[in-house]
């Protein structure tokens, strides 16, 4: 996998996905993953490396504005991302309880805000 980073964004690239994000003194934003194929553990494979890549510059969190369906919001959370806000955990918990797996829930913000804190 690739990491081409820009002085306003970054991707972290493979042969059938991508992942676009950002970076600060402590922080890794993601914008969004991508892959040729759903359920085939591109996705999995992009976050881990982005993972490692964030231990490897010594940043403090990964945060994911997700997009509000039980697909997104499942993945991350296996992924062992968590709630930053109790109002996103309320809204995700009756999401994952209640919708077909992609449907999208109106939000204040249009997002569920996740974040993974990165132990260095």
């Amino acid at each position: 996998m690739d990491i081409k980073v820009g002085e306003k964004s970054c991707v972290l690239e493979c042969q059938n996905g991508g992942l676009d994000f950002s970076l600060d003194e402590e922080t890794i934003s993601v914008f969004q993953v991508f892959a040729s194929e759903e359920r085939q553990g591109i996705g999995s494979s992009l976050v881990t490396r982005l993972e490692k890549f964030a231990v490897e510059r010594r940043l403090k969190n990964i945060v994911v504005p997700v997009t509000p369906s039980k697909q997104a919001l499942s993945f991350w959370l296996k992924m062992g991302y968590e709630y930053v806000w109790q109002e996103d955990k309320i809204l995700g918990d009756e999401i994952l309880r209640n919708q077909d797996c992609k449907s999208i829930v109106n939000t204040n913000s249009g997002i569920i805000l996740l974040r993974k804190k990165i132990e260095i």
